[in-house]
């Protein structure tokens, strides 16, 4: 018996198998990648509504805002007030309650930094 046949048979599957699993990542991520596009070209549905006997209310999370307007100004609002509180403190000067942080300076800040070569 000779294993020169074997080895042939058995590198020939190897490389099928690389070649189809190759092809099944890249096809996979194309897939993925266009879900949407598949999913209209085949017709699929993605969900399904199912209206039941009962007049319950079945939205989950209600508005606050009457009006799309009333909901843009509070969001202007809100973004005006968050971008307040994050105004820097002039240099030198801190904000109350701010930690001291001690100043990196001397010998000993030299030898700690990272020499990238």
């Amino acid at each position: 018996m000779s294993k020169k046949p074997k080895v042939g048979m058995w590198s020939g599957l190897t490389a099928v198998t690389a070649v189809l699993t190759a092809g099944a990542i890249v096809g996979t991520t194309v897939a993925f990648h266009y879900t949407t596009t598949v999913n209209n070209y085949l017709d699929a549905d993605t969900y399904k509504i199912i209206k039941g006997d009962s007049d319950e209310d079945t939205e989950y999370f209600k508005s606050d805002f009457t009006s799309d307007e009333e909901r843009e100004s509070y969001e202007a609002e809100l973004c005006a007030q968050v971008e307040a509180r994050q105004q820097r403190p002039a240099p030198g000067k801190r904000r109350k309650g701010q930690p001291v942080r001690p100043r990196l300076r001397g010998p000993d800040v030299r030898r700690h930094r990272f020499r990238l070569r």
